[in-house]
């Protein structure tokens, strides 16, 4: 049987690397990516602006806007693609009859509270620009393909993290970029957010529903009474629950071995007799009526439809996932000492200076220090964190045993809660 094609927009993306490799693993699918600024052909990316009528055949569709801030200042820009791009793509998917699958996001809900788990028929009222157009890219979908069950499924997610890549950094991920905010905390004083709710989901996770719920609608292409049968909206979450405060908390403490709480520093000040507060202040009064982006309280979105189609609604433990980078972290840094000492005594005994192998080259990093040139005002714990090469863990899933200290394992899949 030959192999069926499926072409990724935003592959370069952070969820749409995962989407792609997803695919890949899975085999029997011919995957090409698209991107823009991003975009390497020779590493198997087309560039592609997807606005074109001629330049797509066959679309995922997961190159959304996903930033609320920059919704919320680049309007016509952020409905071009969430909704223009979208309709484009939906009727020439179905013109071709070509399955479609929309990321869209749980930003769709109003989030108010008590209203959570919202189920994929529940009424929504988007609180915000992103959520707004977001909803609008669904419609499109939806109204190219009624016609035509099974063709258009809109696949709704929460906030999500992952390894983001080398050129973007953790900006790259609202959750990764918390990493970030940890580090500025230890040289000023940061106020977040300690209200709303949020359900961190991996993009491995995601990238594997999205291609298991592809392959579910194409598989009963050709069966009429299956397809008006399929549901042409899904959600999927974890059910993991934190404020990004409560995010803050856990990466200081089991990923970067970093204080949290306000303190008295000296460290920015001219003078040692000048003090200021440092450390992260919880923010829990919800929304400023003033600003122009206003985040929902509580979306977290029911999967039980999802798990109706036996997709595997499982998701890795959020905790785990943080645990195992910075266990991996230590292995490599401990290799790469052993390695450094032996090829030391070995330079030592051909006279030659071990200054010349001080500094390595260190692999692509998943949490990015944006403090390096402060490493001598950090304790010994943090010292022995940042120095470590990060690197991705293995994702697959582990025993459900808790990780000892002095081995690499992969994260925990946490199965879900019934919906009951």
């Amino acid at each position: 049987m030959p192999n069926k094609t499926v072409l990724v927009t935003g592959a370069t993306g952070l969820l749409g690397r995962q989407v792609v490799k997803a695919f890949e693993r899975a085999g029997g699918w011919d995957v090409v990516g698209t991107g823009l600024t991003r975009a390497d052909p020779a590493q198997g990316t087309l560039k592609v602006d997807i606005t074109d009528a001629g330049a797509v055949e066959k679309v995922l569709e997961s190159a959304a806007n996903r930033h609320p801030d920059t919704c919320a200042s680049q309007p016509e820009a952020t409905k071009a693609l969430n909704v223009t791009a979208t309709s484009l793509l939906s009727h020439l998917c179905t013109a071709r009859r070509i399955v479609l699958l929309y990321i869209s996001t749980d930003y769709v809900f109003p989030g108010t509270p008590g209203d959570a788990p919202y189920a994929p028929t529940a009424p929504t009222a988007p609180p915000n620009i992103y959520g707004a157009t977001k909803r609008e890219g669904e419609i499109a979908l939806l109204e190219a393909t009624k016609a035509h069950p099974g063709l258009g499924v809109v696949l709704r997610v929460p906030v999500l993290y992952g390894s983001v890549s080398a050129e973007s950094g953790n900006a790259e991920s609202a959750v990764n970029v918390l990493v970030d905010a940890v580090w500025k905390a230890q040289q000023q004083r940061v106020v977040m957010d300690d209200w709303a709710i949020r359900y961190p989901t991996n993009t491995e996770d995601v990238g594997r529903v999205a291609r298991d719920v592809v392959a579910l609608y194409v598989d009963n292409l050709d069966d009429e009474t299956a397809t008006r049968q399929l549901p042409p909206i899904l959600h999927f979450s974890s059910e993991d629950r934190y404020t990004k405060y409560g995010i803050c908390e856990l990466l200081a403490a089991d990923v970067l071995g970093l204080p949290l709480s306000p303190s008295s520093s000296t460290a920015s000040s001219s003078s040692p007799s000048e003090s200021h507060e440092v450390g992260m202040v919880a923010n829990k009064e919800g929304n400023d009526p003033a600003s122009a982006v206003q985040r929902p309280y509580d979306c977290h979105l029911d999967t039980a439809v999802l798990k109706d189609l036996g997709i595997d609604v499982s998701t890795m433990s959020f905790r785990d996932w943080w645990y195992v980078i910075a266990q991996s972290s230590s292995c490599l840094f401990s290799l790469f000492s052993f390695l450094s000492f032996l090829f030391s005594l070995y330079l030592n005994s051909h006279l030659i200076s071990p200054h010349l192998i001080s500094h390595p080259v260190l692999p692509h990093h998943h949490i990015h220090s944006p403090h390096q040139s402060h490493q001598s005002q950090r304790n010994e714990q943090t010292n022995k964190l940042t120095n470590r090469p990060i690197t991705s863990p293995n994702q697959t899933g582990g025993a459900n045993s808790k990780p000892s200290d002095d081995r690499c394992p992969p994260p925990q899949r946490k199965p879900k809660k019934s919906n009951e």
